[in-house]
């Protein structure tokens, strides 16, 4: 990590404290980082409707389900900056992964929704009886955790750590006193074009690499969790009249997706 990305890293982290909405990101395949801003004492805009996201532009933060109490926040910046991203460089050794699999190993506070191996697998067990049933054709089971973090813990530095282990991803960290802090990383896109033609990606299905190498056959699970993507999204774009072009499927390198 150069001078530069400390300097980034420390400011990011006084926004934090100070209260102040932003957003860092970096796209897949670019040797930069994207970050916007509000000023000091602006705050973002809430939308309680996905259709008053029709002609504004900012980074926005939404939740699965908008409602009364939890609005999508759009942070229209004031600031924006584009830096270069050196993926070669390494972040100090107090970010590094083992540190944070230390972290979780040793210093777990609680688990939500049960703190205990016999209730996840009480969870799980309720997920595997519907499916059986063909009640759902997928679900995903999902926990989580708070641990305590070390006193110089940096989540800008955390970003940074984010966007070189996961390079074929997009890695975003963002922070507004309404949702709070956001870090995470995503080989999904929901949306790419411009004008008339538009693209989106029906992602499902994951494989470990094969000595280094993309996996050339895939299994019937994998072939149908990634088809009930695809069906989802075709019956959407087919509701609206919309006929799209389908490609693939194929391998997407993060895990390995299809």
């Amino acid at each position: 990590m150069d001078t530069l990305e400390q300097d980034i890293c420390a400011g990011i982290d006084r926004f934090i404290k100070l209260q102040i909405p932003f957003a860092i990101y970096r796209i897949p395949g670019e040797n930069v980082v994207h970050f916007v801003s509000k000023d000091p004492g602006d705050s973002c805009v809430l939308l309680y409707d996905i259709e008053e996201l029709n002609g504004q532009a900012g980074f926005v933060i939404a939740p699965f389900n908008v409602g009364p109490t939890t609005p999508i926040v759009l942070l229209r910046p004031e600031r924006e900056m584009v830096v270069d991203f050196d993926p070669a460089l390494k972040c100090p050794g107090g970010i590094q992964p083992d540190v944070y699999r230390q972290m979780l190993n040793n210093q777990v506070v609680s688990l939500q929704d049960g703190s205990s191996t016999e209730g996840y697998a009480g969870r799980f067990d309720v997920f595997m009886d519907a499916l059986k049933k063909k009640e759902f054709n997928k679900l995903v089971l999902s926990r989580s955790q708070k641990v305590n973090v070390p006193l110089l813990f940096s989540p800008a530095t955390a970003f940074y750590e984010a966007c070189r282990r996961y390079i074929y991803s997009y890695v975003y960290f963002c922070y507004t006193p309404h949702t709070g802090a956001w870090l995470g990383s995503t080989p999904e896109i929901i949306l790419s074009g411009e004008r008339n033609k538009w693209n989106t990606v029906a992602l499902a299905g994951t494989q470990s690499l094969q000595n280094g190498e993309l996996p050339r056959e895939w299994d019937d699970k994998n072939r149908e969790e990634q088809e009930y993507v695809a069906s989802y999204i075709r019956s959407q774009l087919l509701s609206l009249g919309i006929q799209p072009a389908e490609f693939g499927p194929y391998p997407a390198l993060s895990l390995i997706h299809i």
